[in-house]
């Protein structure tokens, strides 16, 4: 099929589509045009793509099946966004079968000015082996420090042996305040430290 030009949309950006190259074949690139390779391609996977006419920068990649956001997590995200002027990566967001999900990492890395944070995901809900660490971090910049963490267990807040929701003041780092869960149900700090470990349910799949 011959590339065709395709009418700019409105604000400044535009998008562009191509089928995912599983192969070495590449991705054509980013420009104004359709171009849709069917040889060695899964045609029910595609990759949108929108630019920013003013600086040239692609600000967000889509990874699609159907209309679901999809992409095996080994070969990366399914979602990027970056901001328009410096090309940098303000979001990745791994999903499989428009779910966010994620063996082996945070399911999501968002990026601001002021923090960064990740959050671990697995078919769609907040989880994480609590022995592991927190499945919700916030990191303020300036402190370097995390300001909001969150442990989860298959969607509830859940930690045995320690506080499962941690909040510090994002000014000066200190202690703001933390509250003790298990199986997605406040308790006392003594219950928290001394109740059995066993986790509610079974771990995710």
């Amino acid at each position: 099929m011959r590339p065709v030009k395709p009418t700019p949309s409105h604000q400044g950006f535009h998008s562009t589509f191509a089928c995912l190259a599983e192969s070495k074949k590449p991705i054509p690139p980013e420009g104004l045009f359709w171009q849709c390779h069917s040889r060695e391609f899964n045609l029910r996977d595609t990759l949108q793509q929108t630019t920013d006419l003013t600086t040239g920068i692609v600000v967000e990649e889509q990874y699609l099946r159907g209309n679901r956001k999809h992409r095996d997590p080994v070969k990366g995200p399914a979602l990027v966004r970056r901001d328009p002027e410096t090309g940098v990566v303000t979001l990745e967001a791994y999903y499989v079968d428009g779910k966010l999900h994620r063996e082996d990492g945070p399911a999501e890395k968002h990026l601001s000015k002021s923090v960064r944070s990740e959050n671990y995901y697995r078919h769609g809900v907040k989880h994480r082996d609590p022995e592991e660490g927190p499945a919700v971090t916030t990191i303020s910049l300036s402190l370097g420090t995390p300001v909001w963490q969150c442990y989860y267990w298959n969607g509830k807040l859940h930690r045995h042996g320690g506080p499962a929701l941690i909040e510090h003041n994002r000014n000066n780092g200190k202690l703001s305040r933390q509250y003790y869960c298990l199986d997605g149900e406040y308790v006392s700090r003594n219950e928290a430290l001394t109740r059995h470990s066993a986790k509610p349910g079974p771990q995710l799949g």
